[in-house]
């Protein structure tokens, strides 16, 4: 089962303020570096750190894990890996730790519901899971 969320659907006004921060990064760069190296540098930082916005993050759930993909950044996880399941308002973290530690927001696949909503991807995660993740739930 694969999905996309792009944060940006809908809300124009942050789109709009990502494209503009990416087009002041670049017109300082070239005021105050006189090359086209710096203003690309700042145009492809802004624009790079805000995919998630724009571009949006593929999700999958399978029979072996657990995928959230943007762009070229991946985050995996097998099913029995997942020591806990951290559900809050945003969405589910499938997390290889056991117990709360300084770790915990740095390790794992987070996953937003997007139109399926919480319920259904708990759903889901237990669907595809199996036996692995329904004593966590």
């Amino acid at each position: 089962m694969t999905w996309r969320v792009r944060l940006g659907d809908g809300n124009r006004s942050r789109l709009t303020a990502i494209v503009l921060a990416a087009i002041l990064a670049a017109a300082v760069g070239f005021v105050l570096m006189r090359g086209i190296i710096a203003p690309t540098l700042g145009f492809l930082v802004i624009a790079g750190s805000t995919t998630e916005y724009w571009w949006g993050v593929r999700y999958r759930l399978d029979e072996t894990g657990a995928t959230a993909q943007n762009g070229p950044s991946m985050s995996k996880i097998a099913w029995s890996d997942v020591r806990r399941l951290i559900v809050n308002d945003a969405g589910v973290t499938l997390s290889p730790l056991a117990a709360e530690s300084r770790l915990t927001p740095f390790r794992g696949v987070f996953l937003r519901p997007g139109a399926m909503g919480a319920e259904g991807l708990l759903q889901k995660i237990q669907e595809f899971g199996g036996e692995d993740v329904k004593r966590l739930v």
